[in-house]
């Protein structure tokens, strides 16, 4: 896991989002002694995570429009369960065509960078990665963590 502040590609996209929304926390209180600190509930912090990734959500919705969201959201639900996809042929082309989906062979797609972007996965981030990218950050993060908890206590 990245631990370095500076890198953004470390954080979430809402991240900044967040910060300015905690600093904007009326009546925020700081000790004395570290005037840069803030001290913030739970639920301060709560509010303040959900307003900006509700913000990153909005932002992310212009790409497409509402009907072409509507069958990016059903053929990702489609393809959660690996049954295949009832999106009419006519819109999967569509959302290949905007980059959302790719045609592989003869009726399977498979949803891009960009698509997975544009549904707000909690996995995106810009620039953004090929599958196998997304994965091997994945895992390195993962791993990161782990050797960080140290051996498993048994």
């Amino acid at each position: 896991m990245n631990t370095n502040p500076t890198d953004s590609k470390a954080l979430p996209l809402w991240w900044p989002q967040f910060i300015r929304n905690i600093c904007e926390i009326t009546d925020r209180r700081s000790p004395e002694d570290e005037p840069d600190a803030i001290v913030a509930t739970p639920d301060e912090l709560a509010v303040c995570a959900i307003n900006a990734i509700e913000n990153e959500r909005e932002y992310r919705g212009p790409w497409l429009n509402a009907q072409d969201m509507k069958a990016l959201q059903r053929v990702d639900e489609c393809f959660e369960d690996g049954e295949g996809y009832d999106v009419p042929a006519i819109l999967m082309k569509r959302l290949a065509e905007l980059g959302a989906v790719r045609h592989l062979a003869r009726g399977a797609y498979e949803i891009t960078a960009f698509g997975r972007y544009v549904l707000g996965s909690a996995h995106s981030r810009t620039p953004l990665e090929t599958i196998d990218e997304c994965n091997a950050r994945l895992s390195r993060e993962h791993r990161a963590e782990l050797e960080a908890k140290g051996p498993a206590h048994g």
